[in-house]
């Protein structure tokens, strides 16, 4: 399966299809200019910039907190996704939630989050 990135989103890739007035993709029955993508990967965790790791909390009514984040493009990334991997599959009751987020020129987006198989599954 193919993903690829825009500015602000992540998306499914479907289609390419060439059109009179250039090349389009479609996702979602959406039709986008090819000229939007920034990149393209097999892999949803390819075009995340960053991992954050929340915890959930009864004092924020809701809203987990932000624990640490962690850079894809960072040399220890493999031991840091290993690390955020057996955190999911641990049962201490503090309820871990990892999401894959990019950073556009707003701030960061969170696109993904990821299952106790260290899965990224689109948001």
């Amino acid at each position: 399966m193919k993903y690829i990135r825009t500015r602000t989103l992540i998306f499914e890739l479907y289609e390419k299809e060439k059109r009179l007035y250039g090349d389009y993709i479609s996702t979602n029955g959406i039709h986008y200019k090819y000229d939007c993508v920034i990149k393209e990967a097999d892999t949803i965790e390819e075009l995340c910039d960053e991992f954050v790791l929340h915890y959930d909390s009864t004092l924020q009514a809701d809203r987990p907190i932000p624990w640490a984040t962690y850079e894809r493009l960072s040399d220890n990334w493999n031991a840091c996704k290993e690390m955020l991997i057996k955190e999911l599959n641990n049962k201490s009751g503090r309820n871990p939630i990892v999401y894959g987020a990019i950073w556009f020129d707003k701030g960061l987006k969170y696109v993904a989050k990821m299952n106790d198989k260290g899965e990224l599954e689109l948001l």
